[in-house]
């Protein structure tokens, strides 16, 4: 009987050891896979943050190149209106700010009533400062009443006014 126990017991004790080793090791896997999954979070953060500097870089860079526009925005509508009139929808474009070029190129290539846009802006208009001296709003007016407002805002790269809205 006492060979029975032992073994009984020689079991008992082996399998606790077991389950415990066991535990244990999925402890150490636990924390272990904790420190992966932190090790790729900020891996993936930092490439995050390096896909958003290189971006910025490349806009800054874009900024500074950037030729097109006038000395003031009536000076850059006026080009942009000479640019729609010749029917250069491509350098029209180019009168907006760069992150809105590619829109506003396919807006104006979509636009059906582009005689009657340009009507409008060769319409009555009034001009005025907004906030700072980087941006400036020009409102069109037809029969007397308000029909849009173009906002402009200054590159300060290259002191050239740019559109700010489609």
């Amino acid at each position: 009987m006492n060979k029975i126990y032992k073994k009984l017991w020689f079991r008992i004790v082996l399998i606790l050891l077991v389950v415990f080793g066991i535990l244990y090791w999925l402890g150490i896997i636990g924390f272990w896979v904790s420190d992966i999954k932190g090790y790729l979070k900020d891996w993936s953060d930092n490439r995050y943050m390096q896909s958003l500097e290189d971006k910025s870089a490349e806009l800054e860079r874009l900024y500074k190149e950037d030729i097109y526009g006038g000395d003031t925005p009536e000076e850059t509508l006026s080009l942009f209106i000479k640019a729609l009139e010749n029917k250069d929808l491509e350098l029209a474009s180019k009168y907006y700010i760069i992150e809105k070029q590619d829109e506003a190129l396919e807006t104006l290539r979509n636009m059906s009533n582009l005689d009657f846009y340009i009507k409008l802006l060769n319409s009555e208009k009034e001009g005025y400062r907004v906030v700072n001296d980087y941006m400036y709003n020009i409102d069109f007016y037809l029969d007397g009443e308000q029909v849009n407002v173009e906002e402009f805002i200054l590159n300060q790269e290259t002191n050239k006014w740019k559109i700010l809205e489609l």
